[in-house]
Protein backbone atom coordinates (compact mmCIF):
# COMPACT_ATOMS: atom_id res chain seq x y z
CA UNK A 1 0.00 0.00 0.00
CA UNK A 2 1.06 3.35 -0.80
CA UNK A 3 1.39 6.59 1.69
CA UNK A 4 1.30 9.44 1.61
CA UNK A 5 2.58 12.50 4.16
CA UNK A 6 1.23 16.09 3.95
CA UNK A 7 2.85 18.68 6.79
CA UNK A 8 4.45 22.16 6.14
CA UNK A 9 7.32 21.30 9.01
CA UNK A 10 10.29 19.36 6.47
CA UNK A 11 11.55 18.46 9.79
CA UNK A 12 8.44 16.41 10.22
CA UNK A 13 7.93 15.01 7.03
CA UNK A 14 11.21 13.72 7.34
CA UNK A 15 10.88 12.38 10.67
CA UNK A 16 7.69 10.57 9.66
CA UNK A 17 9.54 8.76 6.68
CA UNK A 18 12.48 7.11 8.49
CA UNK A 19 10.82 6.85 11.98
CA UNK A 20 9.86 3.03 10.72
CA UNK A 21 11.14 0.89 8.33
CA UNK A 22 7.62 1.18 6.44
CA UNK A 23 9.44 -1.00 3.51
CA UNK A 24 9.10 -3.87 5.46
CA UNK A 25 5.62 -3.77 7.02
CA UNK A 26 4.20 -3.63 3.10
CA UNK A 27 4.22 0.63 3.05
CA UNK A 28 5.78 2.71 -0.16
CA UNK A 29 5.78 6.26 1.02
CA UNK A 30 4.76 7.81 -2.34
CA UNK A 31 5.19 11.09 -2.08
CA UNK A 32 5.02 14.28 0.26
CA UNK A 33 3.38 17.52 0.34
CA UNK A 34 4.57 21.14 2.25
CA UNK A 35 0.84 22.82 2.26
CA UNK A 36 -2.56 21.82 1.58
CA UNK A 37 -2.85 23.21 -1.94
CA UNK A 38 -0.14 20.92 -3.55
CA UNK A 39 -1.18 18.17 -1.18
CA UNK A 40 -4.93 17.87 -2.14
CA UNK A 41 -3.67 18.32 -5.52
CA UNK A 42 -0.96 15.05 -5.10
CA UNK A 43 -3.78 13.33 -3.46
CA UNK A 44 -6.35 13.71 -6.42
CA UNK A 45 -3.88 12.72 -8.87
CA UNK A 46 -1.85 9.68 -7.53
CA UNK A 47 -4.76 8.51 -5.04
CA UNK A 48 -2.69 7.02 -2.21
CA UNK A 49 -3.98 4.30 0.04
CA UNK A 50 -3.16 6.04 3.69
CA UNK A 51 -2.48 9.95 4.21
CA UNK A 52 -0.85 10.97 7.10
CA UNK A 53 -1.90 14.79 7.41
CA UNK A 54 -0.79 17.40 9.40
CA UNK A 55 -4.35 19.62 10.78
CA UNK A 56 -3.34 22.94 10.52
CA UNK A 57 -1.17 24.44 7.92
CA UNK A 58 -0.78 27.64 6.12
CA UNK A 59 -3.59 28.35 3.62
CA UNK A 60 -5.88 25.45 3.03
CA UNK A 61 -6.36 23.57 6.39
CA UNK A 62 -6.16 19.27 7.02
CA UNK A 63 -9.73 19.14 7.79
CA UNK A 64 -11.01 21.76 4.86
CA UNK A 65 -8.45 19.13 2.46
CA UNK A 66 -10.10 16.16 3.60
CA UNK A 67 -13.84 17.72 2.88
CA UNK A 68 -12.88 19.07 -0.65
CA UNK A 69 -10.72 15.46 -1.25
CA UNK A 70 -14.33 13.62 -0.28
CA UNK A 71 -16.02 15.54 -2.50
CA UNK A 72 -13.91 14.78 -5.56
CA UNK A 73 -14.57 11.24 -4.82
CA UNK A 74 -11.37 10.38 -3.10
CA UNK A 75 -11.49 6.70 -1.12
CA UNK A 76 -8.35 6.46 0.53
CA UNK A 77 -7.96 7.15 4.09
CA UNK A 78 -6.63 10.14 6.69
CA UNK A 79 -4.43 10.17 9.81
CA UNK A 80 -4.64 13.44 11.31
CA UNK A 81 -1.53 14.91 12.84
CA UNK A 82 -1.92 17.77 15.54
CA UNK A 83 -1.12 19.49 18.72
CA UNK A 84 -2.56 19.91 22.09
CA UNK A 85 -4.31 22.73 20.97
CA UNK A 86 -5.70 21.35 18.45
CA UNK A 87 -7.60 18.19 19.90
CA UNK A 88 -11.33 19.68 19.53
CA UNK A 89 -10.88 20.57 15.83
CA UNK A 90 -9.43 16.74 14.83
CA UNK A 91 -12.76 15.74 16.09
CA UNK A 92 -14.10 17.10 13.38
CA UNK A 93 -11.88 15.51 10.66
CA UNK A 94 -13.86 12.07 11.95
CA UNK A 95 -16.64 13.07 9.57
CA UNK A 96 -14.14 13.09 6.65
CA UNK A 97 -13.27 9.49 7.47
CA UNK A 98 -10.70 10.26 9.75
CA UNK A 99 -9.47 6.88 11.03
CA UNK A 100 -7.59 8.33 13.84
CA UNK A 101 -5.79 11.49 14.52
CA UNK A 102 -1.96 11.62 16.70
CA UNK A 103 -0.59 13.82 19.22
CA UNK A 104 2.76 15.81 18.17
CA UNK A 105 5.58 14.18 18.70
CA UNK A 106 4.24 11.25 17.30
CA UNK A 107 4.95 7.68 18.89
CA UNK A 108 6.28 5.11 16.61
CA UNK A 109 4.32 2.59 17.92
CA UNK A 110 0.82 4.58 17.91
CA UNK A 111 1.90 5.66 14.49
CA UNK A 112 2.60 2.63 13.40
CA UNK A 113 -0.85 0.80 14.46
CA UNK A 114 -2.81 3.14 13.23
CA UNK A 115 -1.58 3.12 9.61
CA UNK A 116 -2.29 -0.66 10.00
CA UNK A 117 -5.92 -0.25 11.36
CA UNK A 118 -6.16 2.15 8.44
CA UNK A 119 -4.52 0.07 6.05
CA UNK A 120 -7.24 -3.03 7.71
CA UNK A 121 -10.41 -0.56 7.46
CA UNK A 122 -10.03 0.18 3.69
CA UNK A 123 -8.79 -4.07 2.68
CA UNK A 124 -12.11 -4.31 4.72
CA UNK A 125 -14.11 -1.96 2.77
CA UNK A 126 -12.60 -3.46 -0.54
CA UNK A 127 -13.32 -7.27 0.69
CA UNK A 128 -17.10 -6.57 1.91
CA UNK A 129 -17.50 -4.98 -1.77
CA UNK A 130 -16.57 -8.10 -3.06
CA UNK A 131 -18.26 -10.77 -0.62
CA UNK A 132 -20.18 -8.34 1.34
CA UNK A 133 -23.61 -10.92 0.95
CA UNK A 134 -22.24 -13.93 2.51
CA UNK A 135 -22.00 -14.74 6.24
CA UNK A 136 -19.24 -14.49 8.68
CA UNK A 137 -17.53 -17.89 7.81
CA UNK A 138 -18.25 -17.59 3.90
CA UNK A 139 -16.75 -14.74 4.31
CA UNK A 140 -13.49 -15.77 6.11
CA UNK A 141 -13.66 -18.44 3.89
CA UNK A 142 -13.62 -16.57 0.70
CA UNK A 143 -10.81 -14.17 1.92
CA UNK A 144 -8.42 -16.91 2.90
CA UNK A 145 -9.28 -18.84 -0.67
CA UNK A 146 -8.56 -14.83 -2.41
CA UNK A 147 -5.01 -14.67 -0.91
CA UNK A 148 -3.94 -18.20 -1.19
CA UNK A 149 -4.65 -18.01 -5.00
CA UNK A 150 -3.09 -14.23 -5.91
CA UNK A 151 -6.59 -12.67 -6.36
CA UNK A 152 -6.09 -10.22 -3.11
CA UNK A 153 -3.08 -8.24 -1.99
CA UNK A 154 -0.88 -10.23 0.30
CA UNK A 155 -1.68 -7.30 2.70
CA UNK A 156 -4.99 -8.76 3.23
CA UNK A 157 -3.69 -11.53 5.47
CA UNK A 158 -3.81 -9.12 8.19
CA UNK A 159 -7.78 -9.47 7.75
CA UNK A 160 -7.78 -13.07 8.60
CA UNK A 161 -4.27 -13.65 10.56
CA UNK A 162 -4.95 -11.77 13.50
CA UNK A 163 -2.73 -9.23 15.66
CA UNK A 164 0.61 -8.64 13.35
CA UNK A 165 3.55 -10.90 14.90
CA UNK A 166 1.15 -13.36 16.00
CA UNK A 167 2.47 -17.19 14.63
CA UNK A 168 0.74 -19.37 12.01
CA UNK A 169 1.01 -22.90 10.46
CA UNK A 170 -0.55 -23.42 6.85
CA UNK A 171 -1.95 -26.98 7.06
CA UNK A 172 -3.22 -28.32 3.04
CA UNK A 173 -5.44 -31.25 3.60
CA UNK A 174 -5.64 -33.91 0.94
CA UNK A 175 -9.37 -35.07 0.93
CA UNK A 176 -12.25 -36.70 -0.62
CA UNK A 177 -14.30 -34.01 -2.31
CA UNK A 178 -17.25 -35.94 -0.58
CA UNK A 179 -15.76 -35.52 2.88
CA UNK A 180 -14.85 -31.74 2.31
CA UNK A 181 -17.97 -30.33 4.55
CA UNK A 182 -17.29 -32.79 7.46
CA UNK A 183 -13.24 -31.64 7.68
CA UNK A 184 -14.57 -28.41 7.57
CA UNK A 185 -16.60 -29.29 10.28
CA UNK A 186 -14.25 -30.81 12.20
CA UNK A 187 -11.91 -28.18 12.01
CA UNK A 188 -14.22 -25.39 13.42
CA UNK A 189 -14.91 -27.91 16.25
CA UNK A 190 -11.91 -28.74 17.24
CA UNK A 191 -10.68 -24.81 16.80
CA UNK A 192 -12.69 -22.57 16.59
CA UNK A 193 -11.90 -18.98 15.22
CA UNK A 194 -8.32 -20.13 15.59
CA UNK A 195 -8.46 -22.10 12.30
CA UNK A 196 -9.30 -19.89 9.36
CA UNK A 197 -9.87 -22.55 6.62
CA UNK A 198 -10.96 -22.71 2.96
CA UNK A 199 -12.31 -25.43 0.46
CA UNK A 200 -10.41 -25.76 -2.29
CA UNK A 201 -10.94 -28.23 -5.14
CA UNK A 202 -10.28 -31.98 -3.38
CA UNK A 203 -8.28 -30.51 -0.43
CA UNK A 204 -8.98 -28.10 2.30
CA UNK A 205 -6.72 -24.98 3.44
CA UNK A 206 -6.71 -24.61 7.17
CA UNK A 207 -4.25 -21.50 8.95
CA UNK A 208 -3.30 -22.66 12.77
CA UNK A 209 -3.01 -19.00 14.32
CA UNK A 210 -0.89 -18.83 17.40
CA UNK A 211 1.11 -21.20 19.41
CA UNK A 212 -1.88 -23.25 20.85
CA UNK A 213 -3.36 -23.76 17.24
CA UNK A 214 0.05 -24.66 16.03
CA UNK A 215 0.71 -27.22 19.05
CA UNK A 216 -2.51 -28.61 18.17
CA UNK A 217 -1.59 -29.55 14.89
CA UNK A 218 -1.51 -33.57 15.95
CA UNK A 219 -4.95 -33.07 17.44
CA UNK A 220 -6.54 -31.85 14.11
CA UNK A 221 -4.99 -34.84 12.46
CA UNK A 222 -6.88 -36.87 14.53
CA UNK A 223 -10.55 -35.55 13.85
CA UNK A 224 -9.56 -35.18 10.01
CA UNK A 225 -8.10 -38.72 9.98
CA UNK A 226 -11.85 -39.20 11.54
CA UNK A 227 -14.05 -37.67 9.16
CA UNK A 228 -11.75 -39.41 5.96
CA UNK A 229 -9.03 -42.26 7.27
CA UNK A 230 -7.37 -41.43 3.65
CA UNK A 231 -6.91 -37.59 4.52
CA UNK A 232 -3.39 -36.59 3.68
CA UNK A 233 -2.01 -33.28 5.80
CA UNK A 234 1.01 -31.09 4.54
CA UNK A 235 2.17 -28.56 6.77
CA UNK A 236 4.18 -25.53 6.16
CA UNK A 237 6.70 -24.01 8.68
CA UNK A 238 5.35 -21.85 11.72
CA UNK A 239 6.01 -18.44 10.54
CA UNK A 240 5.42 -14.95 11.81
CA UNK A 241 5.29 -13.17 8.63
CA UNK A 242 1.97 -13.17 6.71
CA UNK A 243 3.57 -12.42 3.20
CA UNK A 244 4.81 -15.80 3.10
CA UNK A 245 1.28 -17.41 2.57
CA UNK A 246 0.99 -17.27 -0.99
CA UNK A 247 3.93 -19.40 -1.80
CA UNK A 248 3.51 -21.17 1.46
CA UNK A 249 0.56 -22.59 -0.11
CA UNK A 250 2.52 -23.18 -3.36
CA UNK A 251 5.10 -25.32 -1.66
CA UNK A 252 2.35 -27.24 0.01
CA UNK A 253 0.02 -27.60 -3.06
CA UNK A 254 2.77 -29.18 -4.86
CA UNK A 255 3.64 -31.91 -2.59
CA UNK A 256 -0.29 -32.82 -2.80
CA UNK A 257 0.22 -33.05 -6.15
CA UNK A 258 2.99 -35.21 -5.71
CA UNK A 259 1.45 -36.98 -2.44
CA UNK A 260 1.77 -40.75 -4.33
CA UNK A 261 5.31 -40.24 -3.81
CA UNK A 262 5.32 -39.60 -0.27
CA UNK A 263 2.68 -41.25 1.32
CA UNK A 264 3.43 -44.41 3.54
CA UNK A 265 1.02 -46.58 5.98
CA UNK A 266 -0.18 -44.91 9.05
CA UNK A 267 1.64 -41.56 8.09
CA UNK A 268 -1.16 -38.77 7.91
CA UNK A 269 0.78 -35.87 8.53
CA UNK A 270 4.15 -34.51 5.99
CA UNK A 271 6.40 -31.75 7.17
CA UNK A 272 7.17 -29.76 4.44
CA UNK A 273 10.28 -28.98 4.76
CA UNK A 274 11.56 -32.68 5.22
CA UNK A 275 9.99 -33.50 2.11
CA UNK A 276 11.70 -31.14 0.36
CA UNK A 277 15.03 -32.13 1.65
CA UNK A 278 14.92 -34.90 -1.15
CA UNK A 279 16.60 -34.04 -4.41
CA UNK A 280 17.57 -33.16 -6.44
CA UNK A 281 18.90 -36.69 -7.89
CA UNK A 282 19.66 -37.79 -10.93
CA UNK A 283 16.90 -40.35 -12.72
CA UNK A 284 18.06 -44.10 -11.76
CA UNK A 285 18.96 -45.83 -15.16
CA UNK A 286 17.44 -49.29 -15.60
CA UNK A 287 20.33 -51.15 -17.07
CA UNK A 288 22.42 -50.76 -13.80
CA UNK A 289 19.44 -51.41 -11.66
CA UNK A 290 18.70 -54.52 -13.34
CA UNK A 291 22.05 -55.73 -13.23
CA UNK A 292 22.39 -54.71 -9.82
CA UNK A 293 19.09 -56.51 -8.25
CA UNK A 294 20.61 -59.71 -10.88
CA UNK A 295 23.44 -59.44 -8.40
CA UNK A 296 21.67 -59.17 -5.31
CA UNK A 297 19.38 -62.54 -6.20
CA UNK A 298 21.75 -64.52 -7.65
CA UNK A 299 23.74 -64.21 -4.68
CA UNK A 300 20.47 -64.88 -2.10
CA UNK A 301 21.65 -61.78 -0.76
CA UNK A 302 18.30 -61.10 0.86
CA UNK A 303 19.35 -57.77 3.11
CA UNK A 304 21.07 -56.10 0.09
CA UNK A 305 18.37 -56.95 -2.47
CA UNK A 306 16.35 -54.74 0.39
CA UNK A 307 19.07 -52.55 0.71
CA UNK A 308 18.97 -51.39 -3.28
CA UNK A 309 15.24 -51.03 -3.36
CA UNK A 310 15.65 -48.69 -0.74
CA UNK A 311 17.81 -46.61 -2.24
CA UNK A 312 15.67 -46.82 -5.25
CA UNK A 313 12.70 -45.72 -3.26
CA UNK A 314 14.66 -42.71 -1.92
CA UNK A 315 15.86 -41.91 -4.84
CA UNK A 316 12.04 -41.90 -6.82
CA UNK A 317 10.93 -40.00 -3.77
CA UNK A 318 13.32 -37.24 -4.87
CA UNK A 319 10.74 -36.97 -7.66
CA UNK A 320 13.66 -36.83 -10.75
CA UNK A 321 11.22 -39.12 -12.62
CA UNK A 322 7.12 -38.53 -12.63
CA UNK A 323 4.96 -40.45 -11.14
CA UNK A 324 3.87 -42.03 -14.11
CA UNK A 325 7.73 -42.97 -15.56
CA UNK A 326 8.65 -44.03 -12.24
CA UNK A 327 5.65 -46.93 -12.07
CA UNK A 328 6.72 -47.85 -15.05
CA UNK A 329 10.66 -48.10 -14.09
CA UNK A 330 9.09 -50.35 -11.31
CA UNK A 331 7.14 -52.35 -13.70
CA UNK A 332 9.67 -52.78 -15.86
CA UNK A 333 12.22 -53.72 -13.28
CA UNK A 334 9.50 -56.37 -12.42
CA UNK A 335 9.07 -57.59 -15.83
CA UNK A 336 12.88 -58.32 -16.76
CA UNK A 337 13.88 -59.95 -13.51
CA UNK A 338 10.62 -62.20 -14.10
CA UNK A 339 12.40 -63.23 -17.16
CA UNK A 340 16.20 -63.90 -15.96
CA UNK A 341 14.61 -66.05 -12.97
CA UNK A 342 12.73 -68.26 -15.10
CA UNK A 343 15.59 -68.59 -17.38
CA UNK A 344 17.31 -69.62 -14.35
CA UNK A 345 14.93 -71.73 -12.95
CA UNK A 346 12.34 -72.92 -14.98
CA UNK A 347 10.13 -74.59 -12.47
CA UNK A 348 8.69 -71.71 -11.15
CA UNK A 349 11.05 -68.67 -9.25
CA UNK A 350 9.28 -66.19 -11.56
CA UNK A 351 7.80 -63.20 -10.34
CA UNK A 352 3.75 -63.08 -10.65
CA UNK A 353 1.42 -61.26 -12.90
CA UNK A 354 -0.63 -60.59 -9.66
CA UNK A 355 2.29 -58.57 -8.34
CA UNK A 356 3.15 -56.57 -11.72
CA UNK A 357 -0.83 -55.71 -11.56
CA UNK A 358 -0.03 -54.78 -8.19
CA UNK A 359 2.93 -51.97 -8.78
CA UNK A 360 0.79 -50.52 -11.32
CA UNK A 361 -2.55 -50.34 -9.62
CA UNK A 362 -0.42 -49.05 -6.69
CA UNK A 363 -1.48 -45.78 -3.99
CA UNK A 364 1.70 -45.05 -3.21
CA UNK A 365 5.54 -45.32 -3.99
CA UNK A 366 6.07 -47.02 -1.09
CA UNK A 367 3.57 -49.31 -2.19
CA UNK A 368 4.63 -50.16 -5.29
CA UNK A 369 8.06 -50.70 -4.30
CA UNK A 370 6.45 -53.15 -1.34
CA UNK A 371 5.14 -55.55 -4.10
CA UNK A 372 8.14 -55.81 -6.05
CA UNK A 373 10.20 -56.16 -3.07
CA UNK A 374 7.51 -58.99 -1.47
CA UNK A 375 7.71 -60.49 -5.05
CA UNK A 376 11.41 -60.95 -5.05
CA UNK A 377 11.75 -62.11 -1.22
CA UNK A 378 9.30 -65.24 -2.51
CA UNK A 379 11.51 -65.98 -5.41
CA UNK A 380 14.51 -65.97 -2.93
CA UNK A 381 12.69 -68.87 -0.42
CA UNK A 382 12.29 -70.59 -3.79
CA UNK A 383 15.92 -70.46 -4.46
CA UNK A 384 16.65 -71.34 -1.01
CA UNK A 385 14.25 -74.31 -0.08
CA UNK A 386 12.48 -76.99 -2.40
CA UNK A 387 13.93 -76.51 -5.84
CA UNK A 388 16.52 -74.31 -5.13
CA UNK A 389 18.13 -76.63 -2.74
CA UNK A 390 17.50 -79.37 -5.15
CA UNK A 391 19.88 -77.50 -7.81
CA UNK A 392 22.80 -76.86 -5.15
CA UNK A 393 22.68 -80.40 -4.07
CA UNK A 394 22.31 -81.68 -7.86
CA UNK A 395 25.49 -79.62 -8.64
CA UNK A 396 27.59 -80.32 -5.89
CA UNK A 397 26.58 -84.50 -6.45
CA UNK A 398 27.28 -84.31 -10.51
CA UNK A 399 30.89 -82.70 -9.97
CA UNK A 400 31.35 -84.69 -6.98
CA UNK A 401 30.13 -87.98 -9.29
CA UNK A 402 32.20 -86.54 -12.83
CA UNK A 403 35.29 -85.08 -11.85
CA UNK A 404 37.14 -87.36 -13.76
CA UNK A 405 35.37 -86.30 -16.59
CA UNK A 406 35.79 -83.40 -18.96
CA UNK A 407 33.42 -81.13 -17.39
CA UNK A 408 32.26 -77.74 -18.74
CA UNK A 409 29.85 -75.60 -16.99
CA UNK A 410 27.50 -75.31 -20.09
CA UNK A 411 27.57 -79.22 -20.23
CA UNK A 412 26.14 -79.37 -16.60
CA UNK A 413 23.68 -77.00 -17.59
CA UNK A 414 22.81 -79.08 -20.70
CA UNK A 415 21.97 -81.74 -18.21
CA UNK A 416 20.64 -80.06 -15.22
CA UNK A 417 18.03 -78.16 -17.19
CA UNK A 418 19.38 -74.61 -15.72
CA UNK A 419 21.10 -71.22 -17.04
CA UNK A 420 24.90 -71.96 -17.15
CA UNK A 421 25.79 -68.16 -15.95
CA UNK A 422 23.14 -68.90 -12.93
CA UNK A 423 24.90 -72.25 -12.13
CA UNK A 424 28.15 -70.47 -11.74
CA UNK A 425 26.30 -68.22 -9.82
CA UNK A 426 25.18 -70.20 -7.66
CA UNK A 427 28.07 -72.53 -7.19
CA UNK A 428 30.26 -69.08 -6.01
CA UNK A 429 26.99 -68.15 -3.32
CA UNK A 430 27.51 -72.00 -1.72
CA UNK A 431 31.46 -72.64 -1.62
CA UNK A 432 33.13 -69.36 -2.66
CA UNK A 433 34.68 -70.15 -5.64
CA UNK A 434 34.17 -70.35 -9.39
CA UNK A 435 33.29 -73.69 -11.19
CA UNK A 436 37.17 -74.12 -12.35
CA UNK A 437 38.48 -73.56 -9.25
CA UNK A 438 35.89 -75.62 -7.03
CA UNK A 439 36.53 -78.95 -9.66
CA UNK A 440 39.92 -78.19 -9.46
CA UNK A 441 39.14 -78.77 -5.79
CA UNK A 442 37.22 -82.05 -6.02
CA UNK A 443 40.10 -83.66 -7.93
CA UNK A 444 42.81 -82.58 -5.61
CA UNK A 445 40.47 -83.87 -2.78
CA UNK A 446 40.36 -87.39 -4.74
CA UNK A 447 43.71 -87.37 -5.63
CA UNK A 448 45.16 -87.55 -2.03
CA UNK A 449 42.47 -90.35 -1.21
CA UNK A 450 44.23 -92.34 -4.31
CA UNK A 451 47.78 -91.79 -3.75
CA UNK A 452 47.49 -92.91 0.13
CA UNK A 453 45.45 -96.27 -1.66
CA UNK A 454 48.95 -96.91 -3.31
CA UNK A 455 47.90 -95.70 -6.63
CA UNK A 456 50.92 -94.24 -8.77
CA UNK A 457 51.16 -90.74 -9.78
CA UNK A 458 50.07 -91.34 -13.42
CA UNK A 459 46.99 -93.72 -12.27
CA UNK A 460 46.14 -90.50 -10.22
CA UNK A 461 46.13 -88.31 -12.62
CA UNK A 462 44.10 -89.95 -15.19
CA UNK A 463 41.46 -91.05 -12.72
CA UNK A 464 40.83 -87.48 -11.60
CA UNK A 465 40.73 -86.14 -15.12
CA UNK A 466 43.83 -84.19 -15.11
CA UNK A 467 45.03 -83.66 -18.70
CA UNK A 468 48.79 -85.26 -18.05
CA UNK A 469 51.02 -86.16 -15.26
CA UNK A 470 53.06 -82.86 -15.73
CA UNK A 471 50.02 -80.76 -15.38
CA UNK A 472 48.86 -82.95 -12.66
CA UNK A 473 52.05 -82.76 -9.98
CA UNK A 474 51.95 -79.21 -10.86
CA UNK A 475 48.54 -78.37 -9.41
CA UNK A 476 49.23 -81.12 -6.84
CA UNK A 477 52.56 -79.18 -5.44
CA UNK A 478 51.28 -75.89 -5.53
CA UNK A 479 48.04 -76.55 -3.43
CA UNK A 480 50.56 -79.17 -0.85
CA UNK A 481 53.70 -77.47 -1.10
CA UNK A 482 55.29 -80.72 -1.95
CA UNK A 483 55.26 -83.54 -5.27
CA UNK A 484 52.72 -86.17 -5.44
CA UNK A 485 55.36 -88.96 -4.23
CA UNK A 486 56.59 -86.88 -1.11
CA UNK A 487 53.36 -86.56 -0.30
CA UNK A 488 52.47 -90.35 0.27
CA UNK A 489 55.96 -90.98 1.55
CA UNK A 490 55.22 -88.53 4.59
CA UNK A 491 52.12 -89.87 4.70
CA UNK A 492 53.38 -93.59 4.98
CA UNK A 493 56.15 -91.96 7.68
CA UNK A 494 53.23 -90.89 9.70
Amino acid sequence: MNLMIIDDEPLVRQGLQSLIDWNSYGFTVLTEAGNGEEGLEKVLRLSPDIVLLDIRMPGLSGVELMRRAREEGFRGRFILLTGYADFEYAREGIKYGATDYLLKPVDEEELLQAVLKAEQSLLLENVMEIYGDQTLSQLRASLLEGLLLGRLPVAGTRLGLGAEGQPFKLVLIACAKEKIPQVCAALRESLGNACLHCALERRVAAVLQGRSAIAAHERVARVVAARDPEALLFLSPATEQAALLPSLYAQCAELADDSWFFRRPGALEFDCRELQAYGPEEPPGEEALVQGLQARLDGLDAEGLAEELQALEKKLRSRCLGRDDARNLLMALHRRLDRHLRDCFPEGAGLSRQGLQAIGLAESLADAVASLQEELARSLDFIRSGSGADIRQRLLQYIDNNFHKSLRLKDLAVVLGYDSAYLGKLLKAETGLSFNAYLEKVRLQHARRFLLEGLSVGEVAQRCGFGSVEYFSNKFRRAEGCSPSRYRQEAEKG
